[in-house]
């Protein structure tokens, strides 16, 4: 949906964008630490409503791809709901 401009649910072209904001007391984001955080941007689709999430920021990429090159692979996903 964010590349084609169109819902995959419904085929409507009206997409709404709402970008994410790292200050913002609304709005999901993605906490990397106690003082970074990553916003996510919502696209969502007017007639259907489906939305989806993205991290669209290349800066923000990388800092998640350092962080999870730092944390120790999962042994054991059973507690993964």
């Amino acid at each position: 949906m964010r590349q084609t401009n169109t819902c995959p649910k419904c085929q409507c072209t009206e997409i709404y964008v709402a970008k994410g904001r790292k200050h913002s007391q609304n709005g999901n984001k993605i906490m990397i630490s106690n003082f970074k955080v990553i916003p996510l941007d919502h696209f969502t689709c007017v007639q259907c409503g489906y939305t989806e999430e993205w991290v669209t920021d290349a800066k923000s990429l990388e800092v998640m791809r350092k962080k999870i090159s730092q944390q120790k692979p999962r042994q054991n996903y059973s507690d993964f709901v």
